[in-house]
């Protein structure tokens, strides 16, 4: 993670490095000038002796980042004890500055004497130790900048693990709520047909056998299949139907093409027992469900509508529908919506409705 402006910025460690051996060397090169410990040939590069910082002083900083940048990079990570990797990084520095003493010594003098590399006579070796020095600084500051850079992303990724984690408990646990509710209700509904009609309780015990077949023996992943969930809902309705008999229609309604789309799993189910349990069971003439699946501008858009009674002023939302808000905004997306709609107090309708959105392929985006 680099940013701009910073010691992991090459650009800016050059900058840096330039203006930390400029301050020092200036004062060095002076005090070994009025020392008479060096005298640069009368015509050096630039037209002055005391020019011959400037041009020095760019090309050691120079030589000191591209060292920075393969150290860091190459030798660095094998290296386990600080001391040795910073005295090593000091002999890199030192025989890399040791070249472009080299080097200028060539194009001054016209000839190189191999030893320059190693060593040099007079105030030479007193500003290799200077860029030496800068070298250290900077290299020591990016270091310790890059360590930063690395906590920081480090805790990003920790935030982000837990917020996964988090959605996967809540995930999990409205999994495990979900799957009992479907027993308790099922279980009172076969004793009360065990005395009255021991074929249809056989029956009912069958589908209850196949809806948690569908259930538990699915892989363990958050997203199933349309198919797999008209499925369940299907079987769910069905055993339903066994108990209330002619009281109870319903009819589930799957536009084309769309039967291989993913959508988080017991999206459906939860809404068509809710309208049972709430709707149409409360109602003396015939309860009728209807569960349409269209696509709308790239979106999934489920409707769920039953003929039972109208919402109650004071309606709150139970655990069944609560458990549905919660799964979308978990696994539905951003855009996902939840909406209920109650046409029947105003004579409308003689359905009341909740519609769900889901963008289609949020599942392949998760």
């Amino acid at each position: 993670m680099k940013k701009s402006f910073s010691f992991n910025n090459y650009t800016f460690q050059f900058i840096l490095l330039v203006n930390i051996n400029f301050a020092f060397g200036s004062i060095l090169f002076l005090t070994v000038k009025n020392l008479n410990l060096m005298e640069a040939p009368a015509d050096a590069p630039l037209g002055a002796e005391d020019s011959f910082i400037v041009y020095n002083n760019f090309l050691k900083s120079l030589c000191a980042i591209v060292i920075i940048h393969f150290y860091k990079r190459y030798c660095a990570p094998r290296i386990r004890n600080k001391i040795v990797e910073y005295v090593l990084f000091a002999v890199a520095i030192y025989v890399g500055t040791g070249f472009i003493n080299f080097a200028i010594q060539a194009v001054i003098q016209n000839a190189a004497d191999i030893l320059t590399i190693f060593w040099s006579p007079g105030g030479v070796v007193i500003f290799r130790l200077n860029i030496i020095f800068a070298a250290l600084l900077v290299y020591y500051w990016s270091k310790r900048e890059e360590k930063k850079d690395l906590e920081i992303l480090q805790g990003k990724l920790e935030l982000s693990t837990l917020q996964a984690l988090r959605a996967k408990a809540e995930l999990e646990a409205l999994q495990a709520k979900i799957n009992p509710h479907f027993l308790y209700n099922s279980l009172n509904s076969i004793n009360s047909l065990v005395d009255q009609s021991p074929s249809r309780a056989k029956e009912k015990i069958l589908l209850l056998s196949k809806l948690f077949r569908l259930s538990v023996n699915s892989k363990n992943d958050p997203y199933a299949s349309l198919k797999e969930e008209i499925e369940l809902v299907t079987t769910y309705l069905s055993m339903e139907k066994i108990r209330f008999g002619e009281r109870l229609q319903f009819n589930i309604d799957c536009e084309s093409g769309l039967i291989n789309e993913q959508i988080p799993k017991f999206l459906i189910q939860p809404l068509a027992e809710n309208a049972v349990i709430h709707g149409t069971s409360k109602l003396s003439t015939v309860g009728k469900i209807n569960v349409k699946i269209s696509n709308e501008q790239d979106f999934l858009v489920f409707t769920i509508s039953e003929n039972g009674p109208s919402f109650s002023p004071d309606f709150q939302p139970g655990y069944g529908l609560q458990s549905i808000y919660d799964k979308i905004k978990l696994l539905g997306g951003k855009e996902a919506s939840f909406q209920i709609i109650d046409t029947r107090k105003d004579d409308q309708d003689e359905f009341k409705y909740i519609v769900i959105k889901i963008r289609r392929g949020e599942s392949y985006n998760r």
